[in-house]
C-alpha cells in the first residue's frame, strides 16, 4: 500500500464462528474483539506515547483491523484500522517487523478473546469446594504499590535553552501517595541514576541527569613565559567543539577560562609516598590567567596559562619541594560530582623575594589538555503533578563501552529496548497472582519482570533466557573475531607471497649457478642488503664458460694451457633501479644553483631588505652545494653552468644586450675544443644506496637523458644564432652568403 510492504498475520476461524460472534454484534459502537498484547517488541506513536496494545474491533458493521507504518528517520509508528476483507488480520510495516508469526511462537505477541462466552452463573457471592478442577482458579490479590516498569512517553524536550531526552511515568489520579514514596531509576547504558521522592504535594529530588567519562593527556608541553619571580608555569588547553561549547557558557578569554570562572577549583598535591593533601594547607595555590591569541594560540583548542604560588610563605607551613610527586588542578563543572584534572610535576626549588611575601615554585605540564570534559551533573526541575518526569542531557550522553548506540535514537528509548535498568518501586510488588503453595511446572514460566529484568535474572536456570544485551555483546566479540581472522588470512596470503618470491629468487639462482667446469662459481643471487649479485663467472676467450661443460667447449681444464687463459672475473651488482626522476636530480640542482646565483646578482645590497634577501639566497646557495657535496662526491661544475654563472645578463625572453658580448663565443670554442670528462668521480663514492655503479638505467630514464642533452644545446646554438642574426643586420639589405642557408630547421631548437 502506497509503496509500503506489510507482514501479516491472520486469526483464522470457521466462517461458522465468525458468524455468530458477528451476529451479536448488532449495534454500531465499537466492540473490541481482540486484543493484541507486545511483551518486547515496543512501539511508540507520532506523539512519542507508548503503545503496548492493540485491538481489533467491531464498528459500523465493519471489523476493523490494526496497520501499522514505520518511519525509519523519526523511529515513531502510525497506527490505524482499516477494513480488510471481513477477517481478523494484524499488519506491521516490514521495516519494523521481519516475521509476525514467530513473534507468536516465541511468545513476544500475545492475542486475547475479550468477549464474553456463557458461564454458569451462582446464586450467591461465592462457592466454596476442597478441590476445583480447571485451568483458572487462581485468586488474584491487589495491592498499592503501582505498577513502574514501562514509561507512558519517551519524547525530547528543552530546559533553559538545552536540548534533553525526557521519559514520563504516569500515575493514576485516584493513587494516593504518602509522603516520602521514593521512585528511583538506574540505567546501565550511560551510567546514570535518578532519585525522587513524594514531599505531600509534590516531587523532589534529582530528576535531571548528565554524565561525560572523560580524557585528559599529555600534549601540549610548553611552558609560560617568566612572571616577575623569575618563575615559569606552563599552558594547557581545552579541545572546543560542539560538546564542550554546549556545556561550557562562551568568554572572550575562550571556554577552558570560563570553566575556570564558572566552576569549582581545586589545587591539590600528591607526595611520592601517595600522601595526597589539600594545597590550601600550606597557602598553595595553582594561579590562572587567560591567554590571548597574540601571546599563544592552538588551533580547535582554548589556551589558558597556570603558575603555582605559595601566599605568605614566610608563615606558612614547610613545602618538601623535592618529596611531591604532582600537582593536580582540579575545575568541576557546575553541578558535577567529578573534576577535570590537570597535573604538573615541579622543578625543586622556590622562587622568592624579598620585596614580596610570596613564591612561586616552577611547573612542568603532564597531563595538559582536556580532550573530552568530564562530568556527573545533577539537578531538579520542577515537576507540576504526579507525573514522574526524568531528563538527561543530550550533550552530556556517553554510552558504555559495550553499548552500541547509534547517537540518533532517544537515549530513553535505548534504554527501555534493552531493558537494561533497575526501577523503584520493585515491579514484582505491583498487583500480582499469588497462590499459598509453590508454582511448579515442566515447562517455562514466562512473565516480563522476570525475562527482562537484568537484575532479576540471576539464578542458573534463568541465564540460558535469551538476554540481549550479552547478545549483542557476543555479536560484537564474533565480529571483532571475523575482523582478526580476515587480517590473519590477509597476512598469510602475504607471507604466501612473500615465500613466493623467496621460491622464484632459489629458482633463479638454480639457473645461473649449474655446475660447470669450474667449481666455486657463483651464479645470481638476491639479498636484501645488496640487491642482485652476479656472483663470479670464468671467462676464456672473451666466452662466459661458467655453466658449460667439457664437451660443449671441447677443453681439458686440466691442460695448464688452458687454465691458465681462463680468468674468474666479477659479475658485478645491481643495487637499485634508476627512473627518469632519478637522471635528472644532478641535474636539477645545478639548474636550481644557477638560478640562485642571477637572483644574488639582481639585488645591489643597497638597502636592508635587499641585505636580508642576499642573507637568504646566500644560506639557500650554501645549503644546496652542501647537498651536492654529500650525494655527488666529486661532482664539478659543468662548463654551460659556468657560461651562465659569468653571463647573468643572458634573459630567458631572448633578448641578448650587444654591450657584453664580446667573449661568448671564445667561450663556446673554448668548451668545444675540451676533452670529454665525466661530471663525477666514481671511485670516491662510497659503498652506499647513492653509488652509479651499482644503478642501473630504465628505457625511460635512457629517453629522458637523450632529451635533456639535446635540450641541454639550445644555449649555444641560441647565441650562434644571435650572431648569425647580428651579422644579417649588419650586412643589411646586400646580398649576403647567410642569405643562401637554409635555416628553415632551426624551430625545432625552441629558438624564441
Amino acid at each position: 500500500e502506497n509503496g509500503n510492504i506489510f507482514e501479516g498475520l491472520i486469526i483464522d476461524m470457521k466462517d461458522e464462528i465468525k458468524n455468530k460472534i458477528l451476529n451479536k454484534l448488532q449495534n454500531n459502537e465499537r466492540t473490541d474483539i481482540f486484543r493484541i498484547y507486545l511483551r518486547r517488541n515496543i512501539l511508540y506513536d507520532l506523539e512519542g506515547t507508548l503503545i503496548k496494545d492493540l485491538y481489533i474491533y467491531f464498528e459500523n458493521e465493519q471489523i476493523l483491523c490494526p496497520v501499522i507504518r514505520y518511519n525509519t528517520e523519526t523511529n515513531r509508528c502510525m497506527i490505524t484500522h482499516k477494513y480488510i476483507t471481513n477477517s481478523f488480520v494484524i499488519l506491521f510495516d516490514k521495516n519494523l517487523v521481519s516475521n509476525l508469526y514467530d513473534m507468536f511462537s516465541s511468545g513476544e505477541l500475545s492475542i486475547f478473546y475479550l468477549l464474553s462466552q456463557d458461564a454458569l452463573k451462582a446464586s450467591e457471592p461465592t462457592i466454596q469446594c476442597n478441590i476445583i478442577e480447571s485451568n483458572n482458579s487462581l485468586k488474584l490479590y491487589e495491592s498499592d504499590v503501582p505498577y513502574f516498569y514501562k514509561p507512558s512517553s519517551i519524547t525530547d524536550a528543552v530546559l533553559n535553552g538545552k536540548d534533553y531526552y525526557k521519559m514520563v511515568y504516569k500515575v493514576p489520579d485516584d493513587f494516593k501517595m504518602k509522603t516520602g514514596f521514593t521512585f528511583s531509576f538506574t540505567e546501565h547504558c550511560f551510567g546514570n541514576t535518578w532519585n525522587l521522592f513524594w514531599s505531600e504535594t509534590q516531587w523532589a529530588g534529582i530528576n535531571v541527569r548528565g554524565r561525560l567519562r572523560g580524557y585528559v593527556k599529555n600534549k601540549l608541553n610548553k611552558r609560560c613565559p617568566k612572571n616577575n619571580h623569575n618563575s615559569a608555569g606552563c599552558y594547557v588547553m581545552l579541545i572546543h567543539n560542539d560538546i564542550t561549547a554546549d556545556i561550557i557558557p562562551e568568554h572572550e578569554n575562550g571556554l577552558l577560562y570560563s570553566m575556570y570562572l564558572n566552576g569549582n577549583v581545586i589545587t591539590q598535591i600528591l607526595y611520592k609516598d601517595g600522601n595526597l593533601i589539600d594545597a590550601n594547607d600550606i597557602n598553595v595555590k595553582c594561579e590562572v590567567f587567560p591567554v590571548n591569541n597574540n601571546e599563544f594560540s592552538y588551533e580547535g583548542y582554548d589556551v589558558m596559562k597556570v603558575y603555582l604560588k605559595q601566599d605568605d610563605y614566610l608563615n606558612s607551613p614547610s613545602i618538601y619541594l623535592k618529596n611531591i610527586d604532582r600537582v593536580y588542578l582540579d575545575i568541576y563543572l557546575p553541578l558535577s560530582t567529578t573534576p577535570n584534572r590537570f597535573t604538573f610535576t615541579i622543578t625543586p626549588e622556590l622562587r622568592k623575594y624579598l620585596a614580596y611575601n610570596d613564591a612561586y615554585i616552577d611547573l612542568i605540564g603532564d597531563k595538559d589538555t582536556i580532550e573530552k570534559l568530564t562530568c556527573d551533573i545533577g539537578d531538579s526541575y520542577k515537576i507540576e503533578g504526579k507525573d514522574i518526569e526524568l531528563y538527561l542531557r543530550k550533550s552530556m550522553t556517553d554510552p558504555i563501552e559495550e553499548v552500541n548506540w547509534d547517537g540518533k535514537t532517544n537515549a530513553f528509548e535505548y534504554i527501555i529496548k534493552q531493558q537494561f535498568y533497575e526501577i523503584t518501586p520493585n515491579p514484582n510488588a505491583a498487583t500480582t497472582l499469588y497462590t499459598d503453595y509453590n508454582i511448579t511446572s515442566s515447562k517455562i514460566i514466562t512473565a516480563d519482570n522476570i525475562t527482562t529484568m537484568r537484575t532479576d535474572v540471576n539464578v542458573l536456570t534463568n541465564n540460558f533466557d535469551v538476554m540481549l544485551y550479552d547478545v549483542k555483546k557476543l555479536r560484537v566479540d564474533v565480529n571483532k573475531l571475523q575482523i582478526e581472522m580476515l587480517a590473519q588470512q590477509y597476512i598469510t596470503s602475504v607471507m604466501r607471497r612473500e615465500l613466493d618470491a623467496i621460491h622464484f629468487q632459489n629458482k633463479v639462482k638454480l639457473i645461473f649457478g649449474l655446475a660447470g667446469l669450474i667449481v666455486g662459481l657463483g651464479g645470481i643471487v638476491v639479498d636484501n642488503m645488496e640487491g642482485i649479485s652476479f656472483g663470479t663467472r670464468a671467462i676464456y676467450n672473451n666466452e662466459d664458460i661458467s655453466s658449460a661443460t667439457a664437451d660443449d667447449i671441447h677443453l681439458n681444464i686440466n691442460d695448464p694451457e688452458v687454465s691458465s687463459n681462463i680468468s674468474i672475473e666479477d659479475g658485478g651488482t645491481v643495487q637499485r633501479l634508476i627512473g627518469s626522476g632519478e637522471a635528472e636530480r644532478l641535474t636539477g640542482f645545478w639548474h636550481r644553483y644557477t638560478e640562485l646565483v642571477m637572483r644574488l646578482d639582481m639585488h645591489e645590497g643597497n638597502t636592508p631588505e635587499d641585505i636580508q634577501a642576499c642573507d637568504l639566497i646566500l644560506n639557500e646557495i650554501g645549503e644546496l652545494t652542501q647537498i651536492i657535496e654529500d650525494e655527488y662526491p666529486g661532482a664539478e661544475m659543468p662548463d654551460w653552468v659556468s657560461v651562465l654563472i659569468r653571463a647573468p645578463w643572458i634573459s630567458n625572453s631572448s633578448a641578448i644586450h650587444t654591450a657584453s658580448n664580446k667573449n661568448i663565443l671564445d667561450i663556446l670554442m673554448e668548451w668545444c675544443d675540451k676533452k670529454y670528462k665525466r661530471l663525477d668521480d666514481p671511485t670516491k663514492f662510497k659503498n652506499n644506496w647513492i653509488n652509479p655503479e651499482k644503478a642501473v638505467f630504465t628505457v625511460s630514464a635512457a629517453i629522458d637523458v637523450c632529451n635533456r642533452m639535446r635540450d641541454s644545446m639550445k644555449l649555444p646554438i641560441k647565441i650562434l644564432a644571435h650572431e648569425l642574426r647580428e651579422i644579417q643586420q649588419k650586412v643589411g639589405n646586400g646580398k649576403h652568403i647567410l642569405d643562401e642557408t637554409e635555416i628553415n630547421n632551426l624551430d625545432e631548437f625552441d629558438t624564441e
